[in-house]
C-alpha cells in the first residue's frame, strides 16, 4: 500500500484522474466546440486514451513500477493534446477553432467548453510532469 502513498504516486494518479475528467468532457460534448460549420473534434482514439490515463496509472503502481507511472501520467495526456490539435475528426483538427475565430467567431469569442477541455488536458500533463520529478519510494526508516 506505501506505494500509492509516495508524493510521486499520487501525483501522478491524480494527473491521470485529470484525464479521466477531461475523457469524459470529451464524450459529454462529443467533441463539439464553436459556432463554425464544422464543430466535431471528436477523435475516439483520443477519447480512448484520456479514459486509459487511470487504468494505466493504477496498473502500473500495483506492479510496484511507480517512475514508469509518473511517465505513462505525462506521456499520455501530452500524446492527448497532440491528436486533438493534429488529428481531429478527418482533416479537421482543433487548430481550425482557433482559424475559426478570425473569420466565422468575431461576436461569439473563444467556446468556453474548448477552453475548458483544453485546460484539463494541459494541467493533466503539466501534473504528470510534475510528478515525474517527485520522490518515488517511500521514506526509509533507519
Amino acid at each position: 500500500m506505501k506505494r500509492f502513498t509516495t508524493p510521486g504516486a499520487i501525483v501522478a494518479l491524480l494527473s491521470a484522474l485529470i484525464s479521466l475528467a477531461a475523457g469524459i468532457f470529451f464524450q459529454v460534448t462529443n467533441g463539439t466546440f464553436g459556432q463554425g460549420k464544422v464543430q466535431s473534434y471528436y477523435n475516439p482514439v483520443l477519447f480512448g486514451l484520456l479514459i486509459a490515463a487511470i487504468v494505466v496509472v493504477v496498473l502500473l503502481l500495483i506492479f510496484k513500477l511507480p517512475g514508469l507511472a509518473s511517465f505513462a501520467a505525462t506521456l499520455i495526456p501530452g500524446i492527448g493534446i497532440a491528436l486533438f490539435f493534429l488529428g481531429g475528426n478527418g482533416a479537421r483538427a482543433a487548430y481550425w477553432h482557433f482559424a475559426d475565430l478570425g473569420f466565422e467567431e468575431k461576436s461569439f469569442g473563444m467556446c468556453p467548453k474548448f477552453l475548458t477541455f483544453l485546460m484539463l488536458m494541459v494541467v493533466a500533463f503539466i501534473v504528470g510532469e510534475i510528478s515525474v520529478y517527485l520522490r518515488k519510494n517511500p521514506k526509509l526508516k533507519g
